[in-house]
């Protein structure tokens, strides 16, 4: 779990200081890449669903920015990401949810 997030990671080319959207946040997998993001001094805006894990992306694992995607279409999602991400989108992101329409998401989310 640990390697493959931490690749995943480096494969954005994100830099300290720039966002990394990671979709599927508060899972197996998401919630070492939320800790490997942040140590490595990225901002992170993890997506996921539900008050619960909200308050864990948030409060536990120091996201800096949290996306609920429940009740939510593709565009909104999207749209949120880029709102969170200082309005332009995320610098890199990698998808662990197991969701086909995340890969979209994922791309459609970066900044131009």
């Amino acid at each position: 779990a640990g390697v493959t997030t931490y690749k995943a990671l480096k494969e954005t080319e994100a830099k300290p200081g720039q966002w990394v959207a990671i979709l599927g946040a508060c899972g197996g997998l998401g919630h070492v890449g939320c800790q490997y993001a942040a140590a490595m001094g990225l901002k992170v805006c993890a997506v996921d669903f539900g008050d619960d894990k909200k308050d864990y992306a948030l409060n536990t694992l120091g996201c800096n920015a949290f996306v609920d995607v429940k009740g939510k279409s593709q565009e909104q999602i999207v749209a949120a990401v880029k709102e969170a991400c200082d309005g332009v989108g995320a610098h890199g992101s990698i998808i662990l949810a197991p969701r086909p329409e995340a890969y979209q998401q994922g791309v459609d989310m970066l900044r131009p």
